[in-house]
């Protein structure tokens, strides 16, 4: 993989990790109103942080593929 598709794929990536962080933050507030159970967070607040340690460690990777090129 050359250094230009690995910067593309570390910029998507970090796009997608915006992207839930905004969703999440949409729950966080619906939670704080009192429109979704504490059990329903819970189960969203874990999918998030199970996504979100997903994508983290695809990143970790790919920079260090990154800085091997380099």
């Amino acid at each position: 993989m050359n250094k230009e598709k690995i910067e593309s794929e570390i910029k998507e990536l970090n796009a997608i990790r915006a992207m839930r962080h905004r969703d999440f933050n949409e729950i966080e507030k619906r939670y704080d109103r009192k429109e979704i159970s504490d059990k329903s967070f819970e189960k969203h607040k874990q999918k998030y942080d199970s996504r979100i340690e997903k994508i983290k460690d695809k990143i970790r990777k790919l920079e260090e593929k990154h800085e091997e090129k380099e």
